[in-house]
């Protein structure tokens, strides 16, 4: 476990309980919402007049212990900020009034409905039941958030690769099109900038801030995804928010086993000009879950074993050299009460596999990297009441990576080889590499109700937040070299001894949130937060085990220590969040909403970690046929004299504005249309700041026309450059989008979500279209980074590369006799954008331009229709089985996803050829038997 702080997380909770204690001394402090949701509203007699002192208790399933009791306050008003999701009943009784019952409210996380209630004079013992309406409006957050709860997951098809293909159902949220992908571009962000999490727990990837733990579909109850309008709890991303709440126990047992199979003679094939089209070998998945009371209404378990296997190829590929994997994702959760004050929860989980490698029509399968190693998962929760308005909340975990990237042939000593002229690896990997991330977030926060500051209810909350990140790669070059041909011929080789790069971040972090109700219509969410950020690099050792299929391989020669760099990287930041909601009518149906906030960007310890001392110079020789050698200087990288950061490094930030409605336009039915404006700022990018540059004028020849373009030369020797990172003052980025939601809960048969969007996302960006990393910017080295020469700004600003104009999304599930489910989901986007790479050769080597910018190409629309039927079979005593049939593409269409984008590679007459398509019509049989 190299690498691990020993001692912090007690550090980090002895700072995180004083400064917890000093904000209750401080001010009257509502629980938190990452795993929760909520019930608010106020308590009107029939003549309108404010109640105060109604007892208000809500109960569910859901929640273990007894049920959760408030009192309105002087304006009437109750809230409960605590819920699990899951379907609530509430009972409002005052003496001398007819006591009301309302039965059915649907509590999301991170949402609170608003329930009115009317209490007519009578006796208390005299009650009245309300079901069938479950509001769905949310008058008190000021923002936007997208809910897929249980009824949804269990209903539509879905491809079961974790919860992806669940996240690019929320409005302007984008994935790269390649497959199993996560890299979401939320909202036009970059996609190293978004937050994963577990229940409010930070899961993201230390090294790249993106998603590593691919969590089995089987243990997730509900998913979010906000971008707009957070409060002040949230930091660290400037694209979206996506929350997993997983499953619990309850007061019943509960069990599940599930089968799930893609028969091979049932896949389509869209690409019959091919030689080899898409092929599934085998896909099996399997998952038995049990979860049930180990003492009623005090200590709950939900565990799950899920298993996959699969093994397929892609179009171009000979499915003879397909390699096959398989996972393991094994998950504990247990939940907790100690009397009526104290409550909580613990899981864990992990993502064994192993070996699944994905041949391509320009990476053979004998010169892939496959990764494999394991992940464990931990998060936890501890809440503790004072009275009926205080509550106390403890949560942290985090991730713990340890992953081998090693060769698909198990070969370490052959070095690898590939084409620069054209684009086809050839020989082997290039390394192999062992990474391991180590993330841990502690956070604390009291939060209160009160009704005796100002005027109006207040909802305080103040909390703190600590994170210990760390990250090692240690990475083998084959024999310390590489080679590059070009067009057959020998080309460059490139010299690179054994390295060990790494980093660390800490921070902590402090925020105050006021949901602040002034009256019956309006409330104001008044948040500020701040946050210390350091990164530096801890000492780190070349020796470790790179782990094989089936042999290992040491990862150096001989065991170097190479001591840290202290001090490299210092934030300080203040991130305010303001906003506010309006009741434009007295049943409170009709919100209007309105936010501002700075979004502060998140560390990745990828911006820096090439500064390590263990990071080896590469010396990159071209090929001499006089003496036979790679002996010709190209260039010398030196980590330690060409790689910097800057000692000034701001964060970079995101300013969103975002204005909108939301609505019940009828029973369990809301509507929001919205419209958000981004402006991004201090981009963290890099440039060669000692390197000299000459513009020269390159003939682009293309199809028959020559056009000049002026593009840059390096003039100085390579020892110059100083590749740093640093705030780039000269790129801009513009988001705007308008989107309308569309969510009818599941009710008299029948749910159904839509919703449409219009985005405009112009920003600086690459030119490539077959990769993931179209709009990542944490990798940045002296070899590798956006910005880091002028060639790289070359038609580069313009729509971004995952920018689709229009898009729309539908989902909805039916209820049908003979307990059959229909669940379908269709989702339209306009075509992408993109342009045209040549390579030109320059002194610093091979260079690819965008010689044509994005926008003046585009892909094709993509149309995907998806269907589920099951049927289900009742059996006695509570027992049933599920026979599910998933169809995917369902007019098996082959819609092009990426191309080949680069016409020095590929010619004037294979310019733009297909590279990936959308796959073809699939088939997934599905048995589930359930008690």
């Amino acid at each position: 476990m190299r690498g691990r702080r020993r001692g912090v997380p007690m550090a980090a909770l002895t700072r995180t309980l004083c400064l917890t204690v000093l904000i209750a001394f401080g001010a009257d402090i509502v629980s938190a919402q990452t795993a929760t949701g909520g019930i608010r509203g106020f308590a009107k007699d029939d003549t309108g007049g404010v109640l105060a002192g109604v007892t208000v208790e809500a109960s569910s399933p859901a929640r273990i212990g007894a049920a959760a009791v408030e009192v309105t306050d002087a304006q009437g008003l109750y809230g409960f900020e605590n819920l699990p999701p899951g379907e609530y009943t509430v009972v409002y009784s005052l003496q001398g009034f007819t006591s009301v019952r309302r039965q059915g409210l649907r509590v999301e996380v991170g949402r609170t409905i608003q329930v009115d209630v009317e209490l007519k004079v009578g006796n208390v013992e005299q009650s009245i039941t309300v079901t069938g309406e479950s509001p769905v409006v949310d008058a008190l957050h000021a923002g936007v958030t997208s809910n897929f709860n249980k009824d949804w997951l269990q209903s539509v098809p879905t491809a079961r690769q974790s919860y992806f293909d669940v996240v690019t159902y929320a409005p302007s949220v984008k994935i790269n099109q390649v497959p199993n992908d996560s890299r979401f571009v939320i909202f036009g962000s970059s996609s190293d900038q978004n937050s994963f999490q577990y229940e409010g727990v930070e899961i993201s990837a230390v090294s790249n801030g993106g998603v590593w733990d691919f969590p089995s579909p089987d243990m997730m109850q509900e998913v979010e995804v906000k971008a707009v309008g957070v409060s002040a709890e949230y930091a660290n991303f400037q694209g979206g928010v996506v929350n997993i709440v997983l499953k619990s126990g309850g007061n019943q047992f509960h069990g599940i086993e599930s089968l799930y199979w893609i028969p091979p003679k049932w896949v389509g094939n869209n690409t019959p000009s091919e030689q080899f089209p898409y092929h599934v070998d085998y896909s099996y998945q399997a998952t038995g879950e049990l979860g049930g009371p180990i003492v009623k209404d005090r200590i709950w378990f939900y565990a799950a074993a899920p298993w996959g296997k699969s093994q397929s190829s892609g179009v171009g590929v000979d499915p003879a050299f397909a390699r096959g994997g398989h996972s393991t994702k094994p998950f504990a959760k247990t939940t907790f009460r100690i009397g009526q004050h104290d409550a909580g929860d613990f899981t864990w989980d992990d993502n064994i596999f192993c070996c699944a490698a994905t041949a391509s029509r320009t990476q053979p399968i004998e010169t892939q990297t496959i990764e494999h190693g394991h992940n464990p998962v931990l998060a936890g929760h501890y809440t503790h009441t004072f009275g009926s308005a205080t509550l106390f909340e403890l949560k942290g975990g985090g991730i713990y990576i340890r992953d081998n990237f090693t060769p698909f042939t198990d070969d370490f000593t052959t070095p690898g080889r590939s084409d620069s002229g054209t684009g086809f690896s050839l020989v082997n990997a290039m390394n192999a590499s062992r990474q391991a991330h180590n993330r841990t977030t502690i956070d604390a926060s009291l939060a209160r109700s009160a009704s005796d500051v100002i005027k109006g209810s207040h909802d305080f909350k103040g909390g703190i937040q600590d994170v210990y990140a760390t990250q090692q790669t240690n990475t083998l070059t084959f024999q310390n070299v590489s080679y590059s041909d070009l067009r057959g011929a020998k080309d460059q080789a490139t010299f690179k001894d054994p390295a060990v790069t790494g980093g660390r971040i800490r921070q902590i972090g402090a925020y105050l949130q006021d949901n602040w109700t002034v009256n019956g219509r309006l409330t104001l969410n008044l948040g500020v937060r701040y946050d210390h950020t350091a990164g530096d690099i801890q000492s780190m050792s070349s020796l470790t085990t790179l782990v094989g299929i089936d042999k290992t391989f040491p990862s150096a020669s001989s065991d170097v220590t190479y001591p840290g760099i202290p001090d490299l990287i210092k934030f300080n930041n203040v991130s305010p969040r303001l906003g506010m909601t309006v009741r434009l009518d007295r049943s409170g149906q009709t919100v209007f909403k309105t936010n501002y906030a700075r979004l502060y960007g998140k560390l990745a310890t990828s911006m820096f970690s090439s500064r390590a001392l263990g990071n080896t110079p590469s010396d990159t020789e071209r090929y001499n046929p006089i003496t036979g050698k790679y002996d010709i200087p190209v260039s010398i990288v030196n980590n330690q004299t060409n790689f910097a950061i800057d000692p000034s490094l701001r964060n970079q930030y995101t300013d969103q504005f975002f204005v909108g409605i939301e609505r019940q336009i009828m029973a369990d039915t809301g509507l929001d249309a919205s419209f958000v404006i981004k402006k991004e700022g201090d981009f963290i990018r890099l440039t060669d700041a000692g390197g000299t540059y000459a513009p020269v004028v390159f003939n682009d020849v293309f199809r028959g026309v020559t056009t000049p373009l002026t593009v840059y030369n390096r003039i100085s020797p390579s020892s110059a450059s100083l590749f740093e990172v640093v705030n780039r003052g000269d790129f801009s980025q513009d988001f705007k989008a308008f989107f309308v939601q569309v969510n009818k809960r599941f009710s008299n048969a029948w749910q159904s979500q839509a919703s449409y969007t219009w985005q405009s996302s112009q920003a600086y960006a690459t030119g490539t279209v077959t990769g993931s990393t179209q709009q990542d910017f944490a990798s940045l080295s002296s070899t590798a980074g956006f910005g880091r020469t002028p060639n790289d700004l070359i038609n580069a600003y313009g729509p971004t590369p995952t920018n689709s104009t229009n898009s729309v999304k539908l989902s909805t599930t039916y209820r049908a006799p003979l307990d059959l489910l229909i669940g379908a989901r269709y989702s339209y986007e306009s075509g992408r954008p993109f342009g045209r790479l040549i390579t030109a050769r320059l002194n610093q080597g091979n260079v690819v331009i965008l010689a044509e910018p994005r926008g003046v190409y585009a892909m094709p629309a993509v149309n995907d229709l998806q269907i589920r039927i099951d049927k289900d079979f009742r059996l006695p005593n509570r027992h049933d089985v599920r026979l599910s049939l998933d169809m995917f593409n369902i007019f098996d269409t082959g819609t092009v996803l990426t191309v080949l984008n680069n016409s020095t590679q590929q010619g004037d007459a294979a310019f733009a050829q297909t590279n990936t398509v959308v796959r073809p019509r699939t088939f997934t049989i599905g048995l589930r038997y359930q008690f």
